[in-house]
């Protein structure tokens, strides 16, 4: 090996950063060995904590700093508070929060919730969320037990039986759908308004119910469950009527919710957070409380979910497929999903012999999945009936609106242009969501329950941002794939949340401002998840500006960038030297982004290069987040034969430097593995202090300035190694 890249230590071989086109390979440092398996990750003898792999990401500062570069970072072990022990934790009892939401749910129930109390029942609709929200953040154990999740979810669903709120007219139409098939009279061929049905005019039903010009659009698994109910209505009335279809429907849920707890415990997965639905407030009041259709779709969304577990053989399929059907016979609207279900269910054999024989075998199970739904259907439905049910599909779309954010948007927006109209939105945003929807089942990946609730989420995410109509309920379709997938969960947890105020409609409150605030915090947390998206161009963006503040202060052609994270600074480097002929390596704890960069995976405190390997060491906004940077700088200044260029972060109040490690984090929190923003501490320093760092550690200090006199303030550093034996 050159010796002009061997370290003073003879017995460790230091790599040669201008040998060789090696891309991203780790260098073992005999000071820095990880323990072996089994062994704690703090090392008490030498302080350190030797993370797994990606666990020392690089972090960013700020609108500068925030957006390209890294932290090598060794931090120390964490020290308990004096006068604190650390071998016992401070666990708070998740009783108190469990007893709030169970209380608190207690006292939704009692209030109805009714119109007439809906403002009061605001209340305890937030502590209920607000407890939830506690136990999964800090009680997921807790939530874990068996009989806690499953005992706590059947326990809510019982005190939101009983009670009939009136947020909803749906029951009426439920009980009359029932007395028609009693009648012998299929719910889809005659509307409630028609003469045929005058003798039943008289009744609190017809009175109470919405939309009577037009026919039933609810499908057949739900006809099944409004049979109880008019049985129950021609024998004690009304109140009996709603219970038989409210327990109806919570049956089928509960179903659901024990078959989604069995999907979990097969993947081997904590059930916690199946919670996020099972105790969900909104779920108890649509379905417990307001005996919804979408009890049937939960049990449908469980069995799909749980065959998927017993996938690929045979009962897996059929379990599968069954799911599919309830999910379809309950809603409809999941029909778009049997090509992922099929996709999900086993990959095409090889050969077309074999695919042949393969698909064959594998269309037993919807094919007879189909013929069982028709055969659930045929005591309702008959071709003839269609043309009827599409009609009210056109009124539902045509005419209803409420909760429509997007909607409301191209409405307002095409109102306003002169001429135009915005007759058809509603079928052209239906037609929009057909085209995603497809995209979304044959082109998403589905190897499994993660897969498919995943793409499930779009598709009905999807759906619901492009309705005209988004009742609460409506977010039932989305909740409960929550608890097998991440996607969008923030957004739609405070969706739900968010839901209840939106009846306030009914009490004369205006509209917009709750449209607004049901779509514009589902945005905010949308954004919030998914804001790498954004920050990537953005950081491509800033590694260019950078690369300006530091390529003219630069020597020779072979440089190191110190926490360079993906690389973007190294790369806008070497596009900006004047004959392209530089050689930029980075190194850093994280191996992330290595297209186009030689790269090693190493810490500040310990590169594994030679004195003087390079003509100039970078350290872009990296010092403020090392644990000891003074050790950092040293060993920067140890590899360079000429300089160092620093770029800092230097806010020069506390709340400037509290605002910007807010941010900093804020930004990173999702780069890499999704602990780059939390994995390093925040220190910052001003301009003179960096100074008088580096010639406390005998540098020659060329230049200190302010690059940018926009956003935050930052320091550019330039500095030169002191001359041997100077």
């Amino acid at each position: 090996m050159n010796s002009a890249v061997r370290g003073s230590n003879a017995a460790s071989e230091r790599l040669d950063p201008v040998k060789g086109n090696e891309r991203a390979e780790p260098v073992p440092s005999a000071s820095a060995k990880p323990p072996a398996p089994g062994k704690p990750l703090c090392d008490s003898g030498t302080q350190r904590i030797f993370p797994p792999p990606h666990s020392l990401a690089p972090s960013f500062s700020s609108t500068e700093g925030v957006l390209d570069s890294g932290h090598p970072v060794t931090p120390t072990c964490p020290q308990p508070r004096r006068g604190v022990s650390s071998a016992v934790p401070r666990n708070r009892s998740p009783l108190p929060p469990t007893l709030l939401l169970f209380g608190s749910a207690a006292a939704l129930a009692f209030l109805g919730p009714q119109r007439a109390s809906l403002v009061p029942a605001l209340l305890p609709w937030a502590l209920t969320f607000g407890a939830l929200a506690h136990l999964w953040l800090s009680h997921r154990t807790w939530l874990a037990r068996p009989g806690v999740l499953i005992g706590g979810a059947l326990l809510l669903r019982v005190i939101f039986l009983l009670p009939l709120p009136d947020l909803s007219d749906d029951l009426y139409r439920y009980v009359w759908d029932g007395l028609l098939t009693l009648e012998g009279v299929r719910p889809y061929t005659l509307v409630p308004a028609d003469p045929a049905l005058s003798h039943l005019h008289g009744t609190d039903l017809f009175r109470e119910m919405n939309s009577p010009g037009y026919t039933s659009i609810y499908p057949p698994l739900s006809q099944w469950i409004f049979l109880p109910g008019a049985i129950a209505y021609r024998l004690w009335g009304w109140p009996a009527a709603a219970w038989a279809i409210k327990g109806g429907f919570l049956l089928l849920e509960t179903l659901g919710v024990l078959l989604m707890y069995a999907t979990l415990r097969r993947l081997r997965r904590p059930p916690a957070p199946l919670a996020l639905y099972a105790w969900n407030p909104l779920a108890l009041v649509t379905i417990a409380g307001g005996g919804h259709t979408e009890g049937g779709l939960v049990l449908g969304i469980g069995l799909l979910l749980y065959g998927l577990t017993r996938a690929p053989g045979p009962s897996g399929a059929w379990l599968s497929w069954a799911g599919w059907g309830l999910a379809v016979l309950s809603k409809g609207v999941p029909l778009v999903l049997a090509p992922l279900v099929w996709r999900a269910l086993g990959p095409p054999a090889d050969g077309p012999r074999r695919r042949f024989r393969e698909v064959l075998r594998r269309l037993r199970a919807p094919v007879g999945v189909l013929l069982a739904m028709g055969l659930l259907s045929l005591p309702f439905l008959r071709p003839a009936d269609l043309p009827g049910i599409a009609r009210s599909a056109r009124l539902y779309t045509g005419l209803f609106e409420f909760n429509a954010g997007l909607y409301y948007l191209l409405k307002g927006a095409l109102e306003a242009l002169p001429g135009a109209t915005s007759t058809g939105l509603g079928s052209a945003m239906g037609v929009a969501f057909l085209v995603g929807a497809l995209f979304v089942v044959t082109r998403h990946r589905a190897r499994g329950v993660d897969d498919v609730s995943r793409a499930a989420v779009l598709v009905f995410s999807l759906y619901l941002v492009l309705a005209t109509t988004v009742h609460p309920w409506y977010l039932i379709w989305v909740l409960a794939f929550l608890p097998f997938t991440d996607t969008l969960r923030p957004a739609w947890l405070w969706a739900s949340a968010a839901s209840l105020p939106t009846y306030l409609t009914y009490t004369g409150v205006p509209h917009a401002p709750l449209v607004a605030l049901f779509w514009g915090g589902w945005l905010l947390f949308a954004g919030h998840q998914y804001r790498e998206f954004a920050f990537r161009p953005l950081r491509r963006i800033a590694a260019r500006r950078k690369a300006g503040w530091i390529g003219p202060h630069l020597a020779g052609n072979r440089w190191l960038d110190v926490g360079g994270g993906e690389g973007g600074v190294a790369r806008a480097l070497e596009r900006r030297a004047p004959d392209r002929s530089a050689s930029t390596w980075v190194a850093d704890p994280m191996v992330i982004g290595t297209r186009d960069t030689r790269r090693v995976r190493a810490e500040g405190e310990r590169l594994p290069f030679g004195d003087g390997a390079f003509d100039a060491v970078v350290l872009c906004f990296v010092l403020h987040h090392t644990a000891d940077p003074d050790r950092v700088l040293a060993e920067a200044l140890r590899v360079t034969a000429d300089r160092v260029v620093i770029l800092e972060s230097t806010p020069s109040t506390p709340l400037g430097s509290r605002l910007l490690a807010l941010l900093d984090r804020w930004v990173n929190e999702k780069r890499g593995d999704g602990s780059m923003g939390t994995a390093a501490p925040i220190h910052y320093r001003r301009g003179g202090q960096w100074e008088d760092t580096a010639l406390r550690l005998g540098a020659r200090v060329i230049l200190r300035d302010r690059p940018g006199r926009i956003g935050h303030p930052v320091t550019r550093l330039v500095i030169r190694r002191a001359p041997a034996g100077g």
